[in-house]
């Protein structure tokens, strides 16, 4: 496991997705049961994420490197296409390779998500969670000119 010094406040950052802490369910050894854990997890952030607001419909996207379940290696966890967050479970997620290659799961993978997030990847292989969001209130600062522009919605806006 990666990791580093934390310089401000002196603590271990552990570079994996699933926390050392005591979980609410259990986590099986082996690779299917760390593949078991991120999905656990990454459909809980959904969920919250969900629940705070900050999401936009289906037009954002969290995703995870996590083991595959059949042992062959690391691959990315995301969402299906046309899944909201508040439907999100474990069991729904897919799993793509670096070629966007279904390897886990029985629907297609939300493409924007797949496009994104491994373009990430391919430039920042050490990213294993990324998380892309639209909240309501930063959009809404974009528009107005108030932070720069980080978004293709709050650009378009920007013209009316």
């Amino acid at each position: 496991m990666l990791s580093r010094r934390a310089s401000a406040f002196g603590r271990r950052l552990a570079r994996t997705f699933t926390s050392a802490s005591a979980k609410p369910y259990a986590v099986p050894e082996g690779h299917w049961g760390a593949n078991r854990a991120a999905r656990l997890e990454l459909a809980a952030a959904y969920r919250g994420l969900d629940q705070l607001g900050l999401n936009e419909g289906v037009c954002n996207h969290l995703s995870v490197v996590a083991p595959r379940a059949d042992g062959a290696g690391e691959a990315m966890l995301v969402f299906p296409f046309g899944l909201h967050w508040s439907e999100v479970t474990a069991s729904n997620l897919v799993m793509i390779d670096p070629d966007a290659g279904l390897v886990e799961g029985d629907t297609d993978p939300e493409v924007t998500a797949s496009c994104i997030h491994l373009g990430i990847r391919m430039v920042r292989p050490e990213a294993k969670v990324i998380m892309h969001t639209h909240q309501p209130h930063v959009t809404a600062l974009e528009i107005t000119g108030a932070l720069r522009s980080l978004s293709k919605k709050a650009k378009g806006w920007g013209k009316f």
